[in-house]
């Protein structure tokens, strides 16, 4: 039994490695937050495990109209729970972590994410709202959700609406 469990993990992982890529990327976001507009820009890189996971992370700053500029740092794990080749239904579950100067800001939830592949090497997506929790110093651990300009979290800035470009290679 052991064996056979050996060989099936071999062949899955021999599998899925055949299929796995790196990429590099970026977004650019908007989101509004207490009366406050936003702007994300984000370089990031990531792994494709094969068309239905990936991992990626990036560097980024967000500039608001009240607070300033800011550090921001994102992990994401992406699911794809259905796609035709050509256009893809993500789900995106991770993080951001916005470096403050009075507070570091944490966000976690999952975010949608609608995907096209224009080239095999390039894909082109956006990425609307985000369901999940908010914690700033100042206030705690809050619900957050946000789509589209109807923000209804006031802890923190996040993307209502960010799109992005990948290249594979």
């Amino acid at each position: 039994m052991k064996k056979l469990f050996a060989i099936l993990a071999l062949c899955l992982t021999i599998g899925t490695a055949a299929n796995a890529q790196w990429y590099l990327g970026g977004s650019a976001g908007i989101g509004t937050a207490d009366r406050n507009f936003a702007f994300t820009l984000s370089p990031m890189a990531g792994y494709e495990f094969n068309d239905m996971m990936a991992v990626q992370a990036g560097l980024g700053v967000i500039t608001t109209n009240y607070f300033g500029t800011h550090g921001t740092a994102q992990a994401w794990f992406r699911f794809t729970p259905w796609n035709n080749g050509t256009v893809y239904i993500d789900l995106l579950a991770g993080g951001d972590l916005i470096f403050d100067d009075y507070a570091d800001i944490a966000c976690i939830g999952i975010r949608p994410q609608l995907r096209f592949r224009v080239h095999p090497q390039v894909d082109f997506s956006a990425t609307v709202g985000l369901l999940g929790t908010v914690y700033n110093p100042s206030y705690g651990w809050a619900f957050a959700c946000g789509v589209a300009g109807l923000s209804t979290h006031t802890t923190s800035f996040m993307d209502d609406i960010s799109l992005n470009v990948v290249y594979r290679f």
